[in-house]
C-alpha cells in the first residue's frame, strides 16, 4: 500500500512539471483527469484542485468552478480543512475573473472563516488580498482599502514577503486612483522596501515607476528623476530594454522641464537607440519630435526643422496621422518664427485638416490659435481674430482652461491694436476672472526670480574678484623700477580693497536677509495653495457623492426582465457623463449623455440635464424619444439663457436615448450624436444618430429623428458616450475608434453582462497603457 502510495505522489509530482513547462495544455489536464480515475476519493481532492488552477490559467473559469465544487463535496464533514480552505479561495478567484463579484465575496467568506479556525495568517493575508483586487476591479475603493489594513493588521511578524509587498501596492493603487497622492507615495515606498529586502527585481522596477509617476503628478520633479534613475539601473540589471527606454524618456522629460537642454537631449538620444533596436518606429517617432523642442527652446532653428524631417518620415511611413499632423504644425510654427508667413500657413493648414479628421479637438483648438499667431504676425488683424475665437469656441467646450487664459489676452491684444477698446477691456476682464483659477504659475515665477537675482550676485562677486587679481599683478610689474611708490600704492590699494570687501559683505548679507524673507513668503504661500487645493479637492470629493446619489436606480430595468450592465468611469473625481432611468406608463426609458466639458463644469451640466429630463417625464405629453429630446434642448437654452452670441458658451450635450415598450416588443431611439447598436445573430443594427447636439445650435428648427427597431429575445442594445472610443491608446499612441469597438462588443456575445462590464473595462485599461485617460467613459447594455 505504502509502494502504491509512494508511486501515485511521484507521477503527482511529474505530471505537475509537465504541467509548467507546457503551459497546462488541455491535453494536460487530460492526462490528470485520467490518473484522477485510478485515485481513492480521499486522495482526489488535491489533485481537483490542480486541475481547476489548470482551468484557470486558460480562462475556462465553468470548468474550473466546477471541479473546485467537487473538491469541496468530497471533503463534506470535513469542512474546516485546508483543501476546503484553498478550494473556495480558488473560487472566489474565478468569480472576480468572470465579474460575479458577490459569489466571489461569499466564497472568500467561507475560506476566511477557515483560515482563522485553523489559525493560517498568512493564508488569512492572501484572502484579505484577493478581497481588495475584487473591490478595486469593482470601483469600490474604500471597501479595497479596507480589506488592506485587515491584512497589514494580521502581518506582524511576516513583513518581509510578496503578499505584503503586493498588499501595500494596491493600497498605494487604490489611494492613486481616489487622488490621495501623498497616502499613495507612504505605501508604495512600503512596498518598495519589501520588495527591496526579498530581492523580488520584477516588483522593484513596477512600484519605482509608479513612485516617479506619482512625484511627477504631484509636481516634485527632483523627486521624480531620482526614482526614474533607481529603476533605470534596476531594470538594467535585469536587461529590461523596453523599460529602460521609457525610463530614458521620462528623465528626459524632467531635465527639459528644469531647463537643462544637454542633459534632455542626451537622455532623449539613448532611448532612441533602444527603441531602433526594438523597431518600435512610433517612439523613434515621438522622441525626435521632442528633441526638436528642445532645440526651438535653444533658437537653433535648423537643427529642430532636421529633427521634425526624421519624425515626420517616421510619422508617414507607419501612417500614423495625428504624429504628422504633430509634426506639421510644429513645422508651421517654426516658419512662422522665420517670417516665412506663406510656408506657415501651409504647414498649419495641412495639420488643421488631419486634426479634424481624425476628431482631434484639443490639437485642433492649439492649431486654430497657431494660424491666429502666424496672421497676427503678418499683420492681418482681423483674420487673426477670427482664428483666435474658432479656437476659443474649442478650448471651451473642452475645458482648456490655462489656454482658454491666454486666447483672452492675445484677443484682448489683437482689438487693441484694431483700435477697438472697448472690446479689449472685456477680453481683459474675462482673462482676470479666469486667472484667479491658475496660482502656481505665479510662484513658479518668484522661484525663478529668486533665482536669477542670487545669479547675479553670484556672477557680480566673480568679477570683482577677477579686477581684484588682475591690480595685484599690475602693481608687481612696477615694484623693480618704483619700489617706494609701489609700496604706498599696494598700502592704498589694501585700503581700498578691503572697503570693497566689506561694502561687498553688508551687500551680500542684506541679500541674503532679503531672500530669507522672500523664502519664508513662498512657504507661506506654497502652504496656502496647499490648504486652498486641499479644500476644493474635498469640496469636489463630497460633490461627487451627491452625483452618485442623485444618478437613477437600475432596479426600473431589472423589473421589466432585462439583463444589463452600466460601466461608469469618470475621467475625473465628478464626471460630465451620465446615466438617465424612468419610466412612463409601460415604457421605459434610459439615456446616455456626455455633457460639455470633464469635472466640475461637466458635473453641473450633468445634474441639470438629469433635472431637466425627469421635468419633461414628470409634467408633459410625449410619444418618441425625439419629442423628448426636442423638449430638452428648448429647457436647456432657456436655463442657460442660450442666444447665439458669439461669446455665449455653447453648453449643451451629446446623447443616446432609448424607450423600451416590452408590451409591443419594440425599441424607439433618437440621439444627438450618440448612435445605438443592436446586436442580432452576429450582425450590428444601428439607429442613427443626428448630427447636431441637445444645446444652441444652428439647426433649431429642426426636429430630431426617431428609429424604432423590432426586439427579439436573446437581442443586445448598447448606447454610449464618446470616451471610450476616443481613448489614446495602443503601441502607436491612437485613438481605440467606432470600428475596433463594434469588433469588441461583437466579440463577447457569448458572455453575461456582467463579464461584459468586466471585459469592456478591462480592454480599455490594458488599451489607455501609462497614458491619461482623455474623457469621461459610459457604456451601458442591455439584453432582452
Amino acid at each position: 500500500m505504502k509502494a502504491n502510495h509512494t508511486k501515485i505522489s511521484l507521477l503527482l509530482f511529474f505530471l505537475m512539471i509537465y504541467f509548467i513547462n507546457f503551459s497546462l495544455a488541455s491535453t494536460n489536464i487530460d492526462s490528470l483527469l485520467r490518473v484522477v480515475k485510478n485515485l481513492n476519493n480521499n486522495k482526489k481532492p488535491l489533485l481537483y484542485l490542480d486541475i481547476a488552477d489548470a482551468y484557470l490559467q486558460l480562462k475556462n473559469y465553468d470548468k474550473s468552478i466546477d471541479f473546485l465544487n467537487k473538491a469541496i463535496n468530497l471533503n463534506e464533514g470535513h469542512e474546516t480543512n485546508e483543501v476546503v480552505m484553498k478550494a473556495y479561495y480558488s473560487l472566489g478567484d474565478n468569480y472576480i475573473w468572470k465579474g460575479e463579484f458577490e459569489k466571489a465575496f461569499q466564497s472568500l467568506n467561507k475560506s476566511l472563516e477557515i483560515a482563522q479556525k485553523i489559525d493560517d495568517k498568512s493564508f488569512q493575508m492572501e484572502i484579505y488580498l484577493l478581497f481588495a483586487y475584487g473591490y478595486r476591479d469593482k470601483m469600490n475603493y474604500d471597501e479595497s482599502i479596507k480589506y488592506v489594513d485587515k491584512g497589514i493588521d494580521i502581518a506582524s511578524g511576516q513583513e518581509s514577503n510578496k503578499v505584503v509587498s503586493d498588499i501595500y501596492y494596491v493600497r498605494g493603487d487604490n489611494y492613486m486612483r481616489k487622488g490621495n497622492i501623498d497616502k499613495a507615495l507612504l505605501d508604495f515606498k512600503k512596498a518598495l522596501e519589501i520588495a527591496k529586502t526579498i530581492n523580488d527585481k520584477n516588483r522593484q522596477t513596477r512600484i519605482l515607476n509608479d513612485l516617479g509617476v506619482s512625484y511627477k503628478i504631484k509636481g516634485e520633479y527632483q523627486q521624480a528623476i531620482e526614482y526614474f534613475q533607481e529603476n533605470l539601473k534596476t531594470q538594467e540589471s535585469q536587461a529590461d530594454s523596453a523599460g529602460m527606454a521609457m525610463t530614458l524618456v521620462n528623465i528626459g522629460n524632467v531635465y527639459y522641464f528644469f531647463n537643462l537642454m544637454s542633459k534632455a537631449v542626451e537622455y532623449y538620444e539613448k532611448s532612441i537607440i533602444i527603441y531602433q533596436n526594438l523597431k518600435n518606429e512610433s517612439k523613434v517617432g515621438n522622441i525626435y519630435y521632442n528633441i526638436s523642442l528642445v532645440y526651438e527652446k535653444l533658437k537653433d532653428n535648423n537643427k529642430a526643422l532636421d529633427n521634425l524631417k526624421k519624425s515626420y518620415a517616421l510619422f508617414e511611413r507607419i501612417n500614423f496621422k495625428a504624429g504628422i499632423a504633430l509634426v506639421k504644425g510644429e513645422m508651421g510654427s517654426l516658419y512662422a518664427r522665420g517670417g516665412n508667413f506663406e510656408m506657415a500657413l501651409k504647414f498649419q493648414n495641412e495639420a488643421l485638416a488631419i486634426y479634424k479628421e481624425i476628431g482631434e479637438n484639443m490639437n485642433t483648438a492649439a492649431t486654430l490659435r497657431s494660424m491666429a499667431e502666424t496672421y497676427y504676425a503678418a499683420g492681418k488683424f482681423g483674420t487673426a481674430l477670427d482664428y483666435y475665437k474658432k479656437s476659443l469656441d474649442l478650448e471651451k467646450q473642452t475645458g482648456m482652461k490655462k489656454e482658454m487664459l491666454d486666447n483672452y489676452k492675445d484677443i484682448a491684444l489683437v482689438f487693441s491694436k484694431m483700435d477697438n477698446f472697448k472690446s479689449a477691456f472685456q477680453n481683459i476682464q474675462l482673462y482676470s476672472n479666469l486667472k484667479d483659477s491658475i496660482l502656481s504659475e505665479e510662484n513658479l515665477k518668484i522661484i525663478k526670480e529668486l533665482e536669477a537675482k542670487y545669479e547675479n550676485v553670484k556672477k557680480e562677486n566673480e568679477i570683482k574678484l577677477q579686477k581684484a587679481e588682475l591690480g595685484k599683478k599690475d602693481l608687481e610689474a612696477k615694484r623693480r623700477n618704483i619700489m617706494l611708490l609701489a609700496a604706498i600704492f599696494i598700502v592704498l590699494l589694501v585700503i581700498i580693497f578691503l572697503f570693497v570687501l566689506y561694502k561687498q559683505f553688508n551687500e551680500k548679507r542684506k541679500a541674503n536677509i532679503l531672500l530669507a524673507e522672500q523664502n519664508d513668503e513662498i512657504k507661506k504661500q506654497r502652504d496656502q495653495i496647499y490648504q486652498q487645493k486641499k479644500e476644493i479637492t474635498d469640496s469636489i470629493h463630497y460633490a461627487s457623492r451627491i452625483q452618485q446619489a442623485v444618478l437613477p436606480s437600475p432596479k426600473l430595468i431589472e423589473d421589466l426582465g432585462l439583463q444589463y450592465f452600466i460601466l461608469y468611469k469618470p475621467r475625473d473625481i465628478v464626471s460630465g457623463d451620465f446615466y438617465w432611468i424612468n419610466q412612463k406608463d409601460n415604457k421605459i426609458l434610459i439615456a446616455a449623455a456626455d455633457c460639455t466639458g470633464h469635472g466640475v463644469p461637466g458635473a453641473f451640466m450633468s445634474m441639470l440635464g438629469m433635472a431637466l429630463l425627469n421635468e419633461i417625464v414628470v409634467t408633459g405629453e410625449f410619444q418618441s424619444p425625439g419629442e423628448i429630446l426636442d423638449k430638452l434642448r428648448k429647457l436647456i437654452i432657456k436655463s442657460l439663457h442660450q442666444s447665439g452670441k458669439l461669446e455665449e458658451a455653447k453648453d449643451g450635450m451629446d446623447i443616446a436615448l432609448c424607450m423600451i415598450d416590452k408590451d409591443k416588443e419594440i425599441v424607439q431611439f433618437a440621439g444627438a450624436f450618440n448612435p445605438l447598436y443592436l446586436i442580432r445573430n452576429g450582425e450590428i443594427q444601428e439607429g442613427s444618430a443626428d448630427h447636431m447636439p441637445v444645446g444652441f445650435h444652428d439647426k433649431l428648427d429642426v426636429p430630431f429623428s426617431n428609429t424604432e427597431l423590432k426586439l427579439i429575445k436573446g437581442d443586445t442594445l448598447y448606447i454610449f458616450s464618446d470616451g471610450y472610443v476616443d481613448q489614446f491608446g495602443g503601441e502607436s499612441g491612437k485613438k481605440f475608434m467606432a470600428k475596433k469597438f463594434k469588433q469588441l462588443l461583437l466579440g463577447m456575445q457569448s458572455l453575461s453582462m456582467d463579464q461584459q462590464k468586466v471585459h469592456l473595462d478591462k480592454t480599455i485599461i490594458d488599451w489607455r497603457g501609462e497614458l491619461d485617460q482623455v474623457d469621461d467613459i459610459m457604456v451601458i447594455g442591455l439584453r432582452v
